[in-house]
């Protein structure tokens, strides 16, 4: 069976997903989803109530009910964290230099967001690419988890038991992302979540299967 997961995004800052460099990657927060979804499997993110940026900035108001779609896309790979480190270097911060010295202060995401460390207000998708990576953890047998998270923007050291127990790092060679600031209205809803965590849909289902088709109408990768 085809499962499409569903989940409601609170936070859209083009790290978790990271849908630059060609391929939207799901490589940090949700654990469950990365560790259970398998190749073929697509994965969609629905507007929470509020939708915030990475300087806490609040770009999208809604309804319950009225859900949109932030991204969707079909899981063509899924890695090791060892396996994604090594195969998407491109994916890694450029900040990182190989020292693990942090001259910015602490992170900038979801837990800490302010213009203090180094954060632009409103960050062009060139800079986002370039140094907001979600690559963040290098292979280190000596580490108590087996990984060092590198210098980022978004996570802390707190966020690496959670990270890492999703075990897995999803590839979306196939994905459709509009973003929160302009996320699009769906015809057909298949069956989301009403609050944290996510749901399972059979893709093969009438509704999550033509809500799935609705995307096929749209160039692969951001939408403009």
């Amino acid at each position: 069976m085809t499962k499409l997961y569903t989940y409601r995004e609170t936070y859209d800052t083009g790290f978790a997903p990271n849908p630059f460099q060609g391929v939207l990657t799901l490589a940090n927060c949700k654990p469950a989803i990365r560790r259970t979804a398998e190749v073929g499997d697509w994965v969609a993110a629905f507007t929470a109530k509020t939708v915030r940026n990475g300087n806490q900035e609040i770009i999208y108001r809604g309804k319950s009910g009225e859900e949109k779609v932030v991204w969707i896309g079909r899981v063509t790979k899924k890695l090791t964290y060892a396996e994604y480190w090594k195969q998407y270097p491109q994916k890694r911060p450029k900040s990182f230099n190989g020292s693990f010295v942090e001259t910015k202060g602490g992170g900038c995401g979801a837990k800490d967001v302010v213009a203090s460390v180094g954060c632009v207000a409103k960050p062009t998708e060139a800079s986002l690419s370039d140094d907001f990576g979600d690559n963040i953890y290098m292979p280190d047998e000596e580490a108590p988890l087996g990984f060092r998270q590198i210098p980022n923007r978004f996570h802390e050291e707190w966020n690496m038991n959670t990270d890492l127990s999703g075990k897995f790092v999803l590839i979306c060679e196939e994905f459709y992302y509009f973003g929160a600031a302009n996320p699009y209205t769906p015809l057909n809803r298949p069956i989301i979540p009403t609050g944290v965590g996510h749901r399972v849909n059979n893709a093969d289902d009438e509704a999550p299967r033509k809500f799935i088709n609705e995307f096929k109408k749209f160039t692969n990768g951001i939408q403009k």
